[in-house]
């Protein structure tokens, strides 16, 4: 199929270097593009720091791990968000229950487009702590367009978005000692959070907006004909 196309769109660099090998000349990186909500209200700081995790419930999105990072940090008041269904929800609704973190932890399940919108908007701080190799999440952008600070395991797809203290912090994948640090460093410092924010946001205006995602594919489709 590479051999026969004529040109290759990819919506990340990650892959970019294992098709050039074979694909010389035919692979352009298209990133993926959203619809960007429109820009984010300030918020009042009131103390208390909601963490959100979107996705499907599987072992590897690390879900566990945003859990039990709520349980290690008693001197912040957190409240952590989890949106979504799976194999896995039960087990994170069990872990959850033996940490005696009902009260602090919210089982969203699935969400229609506007409440979704409406939990990102009542987020401050985003998590991806997933364990495995992934594309470009575009949850990732939603959240970063949303305004949010993330704190993502660099891997992947991550590593093309974030830049590392600027718009967002890097962990190592199942680390939860750094997880909780980054949690720590964000709740117990609003300015930087906010830096954060700002920077988050303007990332996706000049990156990832669906206009520009919309123009790119079109010129490489142009060139085609």
């Amino acid at each position: 199929m590479r051999r026969n196309a004529s040109s290759i769109i990819l919506v990340s660099p990650t892959l970019e270097g294992d098709f050039r090998l074979f694909s010389r000349g035919k692979v352009k990186v298209i990133e993926n593009g959203i619809t960007l909500p429109n820009p984010p209200e300030p918020t009042i700081e009131n103390g208390n720091l909601r963490l959100l995790c979107t996705g499907r419930a599987e072992r590897e999105k690390g879900f566990h791990l945003a859990i039990k990072a709520v349980s290690e940090i008693t001197e912040l008041d957190l409240h952590l968000d989890l949106v979504g269904t799976g194999a896995y929800l039960d087990e994170l609704r069990r872990l959850a229950d033996n940490l005696e973190l009902n009260d602090r932890v919210t089982f969203h399940g699935r969400v229609d487009d506007q409440e979704l919108s409406r939990i990102y908007s009542s987020a401050d701080v985003y998590l991806i702590p997933t364990i495995r190799y992934e594309g470009l999440p575009l949850a990732l952008l939603e959240a970063m367009a949303h305004g949010l600070p993330t704190i993502a395991s660099h891997i992947g797809g991550n590593t093309n978005v974030i830049t590392n203290d600027h718009d967002g912090i890097f962990i190592s994948p199942g680390r939860l000692d750094e997880l909780i640090s980054a949690i720590r460093r964000l709740g117990t410092d609003p300015s930087f959070r906010r830096s954060m924010s700002k920077a988050a946001r303007e990332t996706t205006e000049r990156r990832f907006s669906k206009d520009r995602m919309v123009t790119e594919t079109f010129e490489v489709l142009s060139s085609l004909t």
